[in-house]
């Protein structure tokens, strides 16, 4: 597993974990940031696509997505059934069934929404919009950390939730994760986050592999 690629997953989808704006008042961007600043809680099924440039293969999985502020989130996927990747505010990590290990990924934590968003906001960076009926598409390029050089916020207008996220790194890879069936709730339950390691996996260290 590419522990590298495994950090950029983590902090692609906590970038979605909720903001505070503080960028221009007319940002493409703002409808989606308001209307997360404005939820305790969001949950959401996911397909992710992650694309390989090098040998052109794609790689599909899928399952739910929870989120909470201010960067709590727990990918818990049905495909392949027992992975998760999280972040339960004290540390990333990821449940990795296929060697029957838990990885603990503690060398920092996912950035927020807010910076991305922030970052979003500055003019120079959004290379593009398209809206086709109710759902608008912006396409951002610049330096967000993680190796990541472009991004893809797509949202409907009509509630401003995300139904896409993408990212682009600077080697060509990327990941994709399209939403939907979105649930808001006003208060989030901390306890779906935190970290519970399955009977017989083995805990480790990812800065010790």
């Amino acid at each position: 597993m590419d522990d590298s690629l495994t950090l950029a997953r983590l902090a692609c989808i906590a970038a979605l974990a909720l903001p505070s704006g503080t960028g221009t008042a007319d940002s493409v961007i703002d409808p989606v940031a308001q209307r997360l600043e404005q939820a305790g809680m969001l949950e959401a099924s996911f397909v992710q696509v992650d694309h390989w440039a090098l040998t052109l293969e794609d790689e599909t999985s899928a399952g739910t997505v929870l989120l909470a502020p201010p960067n709590l989130f727990l990918l818990d996927y049905s495909d392949p059934e027992g992975r998760c990747l999280g972040y339960d505010g004290f540390v990333l990590y990821s449940i990795e069934p296929d060697v029957r290990q838990v990885i603990l990924h503690r060398a920092g934590e996912p950035g927020s929404f807010l910076s991305l968003l922030d970052d979003a906001r500055e003019p120079d960076l959004i290379v593009s919009v398209e809206q086709s009926g109710d759902s608008t598409a912006a396409v951002l390029r610049g330096d967000f950390g993680e190796g990541v050089v472009e991004m893809t916020v797509g949202f409907t207008v009509a509630d401003s939730l995300p139904f896409l996220f993408r990212t682009v790194d600077c080697n060509g890879n990327s990941t994709s994760y399209r939403f939907e069936s979105f649930s808001t709730f006003d208060e989030a339950d901390h306890s779906l986050f935190a970290l519970s390691v399955p009977e017989g996996y083995d805990l480790v260290d990812a800065g010790e592999m």
